[in-house]
């Protein structure tokens, strides 16, 4: 079989809607907790909110939480249904976790659902390094986010998912920022007073301001990830190994109820010459890493670009924030923890 991608962001074999739903039925069932929208988009047009979050990754769905505590009737919406899968390495720092302590969500890091990390081994051109870490976790983003905003939804605010948004221009004498929501075929109208855009990468709640239009580096990867079977490679427990060669990198990691994560930063020629398996290969073997077995029949998913700018973050009641505010790509995995 094939190696596969996401087609949104490659061009590959596709995967049927069929296999993939059933997948996502499997997965749900087994890992991770689901989250409905606690209300309709008809009821979302009829609240002057005081907060819209769009994106519920890590920074958006915590940002949602923390202001709902603080009693500001807050929205938070995603394009996705959760639980759902993420391209990422999985990794949290120390800094991380100690971040979730202060704001009471450390029990997101226990060991059922998290795995410690207390070792960074790095290898290039056949030699290898190895060196301690401060305490970190490797996590499951299928787990993970769905997490989040379970307790986001918990704090008071409100959530709606498998729903596009569009930030449009200011209302009620700019005293609120107004948005297009839609879902399937119904789309509506809302308005906060301040919208927070956290949607990623492709930032696409932004995409008729072209003042927030990102710059690319030239040198961008492209990035990479899939899952295998915990017995796929000989990664130990608890530690995070990092293979470089010449076209980019690749990380793998353990973690707990989801086997062996792997997530790669690819030179995107070289993804269009050889593919994502191949190309995981190469690197690995650049850096004489004994790749894990299944690469070719792995499920590939993959971004855009990765490395990128935002020369303007804010606006009239409007901010950027998350990797929508631009990325540097976070070699030792503090991608979540800098969001």
């Amino acid at each position: 079989m094939e190696s596969r991608l996401n087609q949104l962001a490659f061009e590959a074999a596709a995967v049927s809607d069929r296999e993939r739903t059933d997948e996502r039925a499997v997965r749900t069932a087994v890992a991770g907790p689901v989250c409905n929208s606690t209300l309709s988009l008809d009821q979302v047009a009829c609240t002057a909110w005081d907060v819209a979050v769009i994106g519920a990754g890590p920074a958006g769905a915590l940002a949602a939480r923390q202001l709902a505590l603080r009693g500001l009737r807050t929205l938070l919406i995603d394009r996705s249904t959760f639980p759902r899968e993420k391209v990422c390495g999985g990794c949290i720092s120390g800094l991380g976790r100690r971040l979730l302590e202060s704001v009471g969500l450390d029990q997101l890091l226990e060991p059922s659902c998290a795995a410690p990390l207390e070792r960074f081994e790095l290898a290039a051109g056949g030699r290898r390094i190895s060196f301690e870490l401060p305490t970190g976790a490797a996590i499951s983003r299928f787990h993970f986010d769905a997490q989040l905003v379970q307790h986001a939804v918990i704090a008071g605010a409100a959530f709606v998912a498998g729903t596009t948004t569009l930030v449009r221009a200011l209302t009620d004498r700019s005293r609120f920022r107004t948005m297009l929501l839609q879902q399937e075929d119904q789309s509506v109208r809302a308005r906060a007073r301040l919208v927070m855009a956290a949607d990623g990468l492709g930032r696409t709640s932004l995409k008729r301001h072209r003042a927030f239009a990102s710059r690319i580096a030239p040198a961008s990867r492209i990035g990479l990830g899939a899952t295998f079977p915990a017995d796929a490679t000989n990664v130990e427990f608890g530690c995070v190994s990092m293979s470089v060669g010449r076209s980019g990198y690749v990380g793998m990691v353990s973690v707990p109820g989801s086997g062996l994560n792997l997530a790669a930063a690819v030179d995107p020629n070289l993804l269009r010459q050889t593919g994502p398996a191949e190309a995981v290969r190469t690197i690995l073997a650049e850096a004489g890493v004994t790749p894990p077995s299944g690469l070719e029949t792995a499920e590939w998913r993959g971004t855009g670009l990765l490395t990128r700018q935002t020369p303007r973050t804010s606006a009239r009641r409007l901010l950027v924030l998350g990797d929508a505010a631009g990325y540097v790509e976070p070699f030792t995995g503090e991608g979540m923890t800098w969001g």
